[in-house]
């Protein structure tokens, strides 16, 4: 049986173009199943609930539930996924990640829409929005419930002092201290994305969004995100510097660009469901991003 994807980013056509390739599985969940390739580069495998990612395919599966070492993709756009599923992507509807830059003007109802934004977010207790509203608390003056862990409350003190840099940065329009607080960031924390990579993937879409050009920033992330950080968190750190996107930030851009309050809350809050705190760390770079035009 050949199963048909639903759909292929634009990046992975160019990556697996006429070449026959070996991949091998990277990370493995029930909806999601990295794949990475001999010279490093990253696919993602995606179940039809999962949004387009900037390198991704996705397949009319709920889960993937089986077993597998390796994936080879054909010249002919078909793939066979270990021994269990051929699948035909090269006939799939294409992806295209790249995120239009400048979608936003800020004037005063986009600024209700970001403090709605984060108002979304202080419903997250992972320590980087701690630390975010620590910084910021105007924009969500209800009292924070405290971290009970003592390693959580040193976790937030660090991370307040890297966004601190990091506004700073962006308020003095500082490419030096805004690449050295992004260094700070790069690789900070634990699992397959850090927060510290999430928080700056948020600001590029954040920056991206707004037109701002951080050339500078990109060009330090295209360098040096490999060697400090998860080969995952990388490639969507290099794939964000050049703004590609998931779909997921699409749609938020997209609701603010049409100030619809109900679809911005719930693009919001469909981001911070992302991980167990990837998307509301994401979230709290993004809102760096916007602080300085609002």
């Amino acid at each position: 049986m050949l199963l048909p994807a639903l759909s292929v980013a634009t990046p992975v056509v160019e990556t697996l173009q006429n070449n026959e390739q070996w991949f091998w599985v990277h990370s493995s969940f029930k909806q999601v199943l990295n794949l990475q390739g001999e010279a490093g580069q990253l696919i993602s495998l995606l179940t039809k609930a999962v949004d387009d990612g900037p390198f991704s395919i996705r397949l009319p599966l709920t889960t993937f539930s089986f077993y597998l070492s390796t994936s080879r993709f054909y010249s002919d756009g078909t793939m066979l996924v270990g021994s269990v599923l051929k699948v035909q992507w090269g006939d799939a509807p294409r992806w295209n990640p790249a995120l239009s830059p400048g979608r936003l003007s800020v004037d005063e109802p986009m600024t209700q829409l970001v403090r709605q934004v984060a108002g979304c977010l202080s419903t997250s207790n992972a320590p980087l929005t701690q630390s975010f509203f620590s910084l910021f608390p105007t924009l969500h003056p209800a009292p924070r419930r405290p971290l009970p862990h003592a390693g959580d409350r040193l976790w937030k003190g660090a991370g307040e002092e890297r966004l601190a840099a990091l506004h700073r940065a962006l308020l003095g329009e500082d490419d030096v201290a805004l690449g050295v607080a992004a260094m700070s960031l790069l690789g900070w924390g634990t699992g397959l994305t850090p927060a510290g990579d999430d928080c700056l993937l948020g600001l590029l879409a954040g920056c991206r969004m707004v037109g701002r050009d951080v050339t500078s920033l990109q060009t330090m992330i295209q360098r040096d995100a490999a060697p400090r950080t998860t080969s995952l968190s990388a490639a969507l750190l290099q794939a964000a510097s050049v703004g590609h996107f998931s779909a997921s930030w699409h749609r938020l851009a997209l609701a603010l660009e049409r100030r619809a309050a109900p679809a911005v809350d719930a693009a919001a809050r469909h981001l911070m469901a992302h991980g167990a705190s990837s998307g509301a760390d994401a979230l709290v770079g993004w809102l760096l991003a916007l602080l300085p035009q609002v």
